[in-house]
Order: structure tokens, then C-alpha cells, then sequence
């Protein structure tokens, strides 16, 4: 059947290419309908909507959300490029489990969450850490925001940026450089 249908094709296009595609030797009256169906078939689909349509599974959504609570913004770098989405994910799978994960991603669903712009999806946060309108959404998000900034602040990639320079070993602070004008 595949042969067939490809060897349909060839002609036809072989046909068209020598202007000779709806001549009265070569097509039946039920093969032009055929051939004049075709493009009727796909505006139809795209009058549908069948389009691409964005995928909301784990990964994706915690990226834009990590994305959109710390961007990356002159010489701070950003929660994604440092691979904090990846540390929230791996956290909340162990401490809140794979419901927890999948009820974050069917919210972000229902709002279309990804096909938001960045100022909407700002908007969008900002109303899920609201506490008066669903109080579970909002604890779902500020557990989120909490993961997410404890992570950044505790990566050495983003330390530079804020002005922390590395931890003293052992924790204890070396007062021998202590900055001027401060107290020990």
C-alpha cells in the first residue's frame, strides 16, 4: 500500500513539474478530487489547531520557575546555569515525593505557566505565593522559592557575585584580615 501511495506521489509530482498535472489523459475525475483534497485536508488540520503543543513535564517546569524566581541579571548568574533546578527537583523528589512533583506540574498546566511571557509568569508567581486565595498553592510555591533561593545562596558559583568570599576553614573567621572599621 506504502509503494503504491509513493509511486502516486511521484507521478504527480512528476506531473506538475511538466504542467500536465490535471490533464484529462492522465487523471480520473475521483484522482483529481484526490489531488485537489490534499491541501483542503491540511488547512483543515490547521484550521484545527494542530500545532505543536508545549510539553509540561518536571524538568521543563521547574527550569522556567527556577528561571523566573532568580534570573540571571548582570554578574549574577542565574539559578539555571547553575543547575539549582536540578538540586529543587532531586530535594523535593526525596522530601515531598513524585505526587507532590506531579501536582506542581498539573498547576502550571492548568495556567499555562510556559506559554506565559516573563512578565506574566511573574504575575502568575506572585498570585500563587498568595495566601488568600489558595492556601495550598501558596505553600506549595513558597516551599519551592525556599529551596530554590537556599540553593543558589549556598552554591560557590553564585558567591562572587553576591560579595561572600569563601568560607574560613574550619568556619572560623580569620581575624588577622578582618576589614577596617570593624570590630572583632
Amino acid at each position: 500500500m506504502r509503494h503504491r501511495l509513493t509511486q502516486g506521489l511521484a507521478r504527480l509530482v512528476n506531473a506538475v513539474r511538466h504542467r500536465s498535472a490535471f490533464s484529462v489523459r492522465r487523471y480520473s475525475p475521483g484522482r483529481r478530487l484526490l489531488v485537489a483534497g490534499v491541501p483542503l485536508a491540511g488547512a483543515g488540520l490547521a484550521w484545527m489547531g494542530w500545532r505543536r503543543r508545549t510539553v509540561y513535564d518536571l524538568e521543563s517546569v521547574v527550569t522556567a520557575t527556577c528561571d523566573r524566581l532568580l534570573p540571571a541579571r548582570g554578574e549574577h548568574p542565574g539559578a539555571v546555569a547553575l543547575g539549582i533546578h536540578r538540586l529543587v527537583i532531586d530535594e523535593l523528589r526525596a522530601t515531598r515525593g513524585d505526587d507532590y512533583l506531579a501536582s506542581l506540574v498539573a498547576l502550571l498546566r492548568d495556567h499555562d505557566f510556559l506559554d506565559l511571557s516573563s512578565e506574566a509568569q511573574d504575575d502568575a508567581i506572585s498570585r500563587f505565593l498568595d495566601r488568600g486565595r489558595d492556601r495550598a498553592t501558596a505553600l506549595m510555591f513558597g516551599n519551592l522559592l525556599h529551596r530554590s533561593v537556599h540553593h543558589y545562596l549556598a552554591h560557590p558559583g553564585a558567591w562572587p557575585a553576591l560579595g561572600y568570599a569563601r568560607p574560613q576553614p574550619l568556619g572560623y573567621p580569620d581575624y588577622a584580615s578582618c576589614p577596617m572599621g570593624r570590630s572583632t
